[in-house]
């Protein structure tokens, strides 16, 4: 594993996070560690965009298409709705 320093961190910075990792029942090592962590996450924002964009659905040329597949889901739901109330 790594190592990392800081240097010349003002008295007042040092003594809030030294204060906050006491709230938070941590060492300031493992205070600084999980927020060092949450700063630089496994996969990169660029990275996993570039693999959505790869397995991203084509682009539909027909924009009409969205409309007539909703059309025929209510469709064939009054259908149903109609079946179901009709034997009264």
């Amino acid at each position: 594993m790594g190592n990392i320093q800081i240097r010349d961190v003002p008295p007042a910075t040092h003594e809030r996070l030294k204060a906050l990792a006491a709230e938070r029942s941590q060492s300031l090592n493992q205070l600084l560690l999980s927020e060092v962590s949450r700063l630089a996450p496994a996969v990169s924002v660029e990275d996993w965009l570039a693999v959505v964009r790869r397995h991203a659905p084509p682009v539909n040329d027909d924009p009409g298409l969205a409309a007539r597949i909703i059309r025929e889901a209510r469709d064939e739901r009054e259908a149903r709705m109609a079946d179901w109330g009709g034997g009264e």
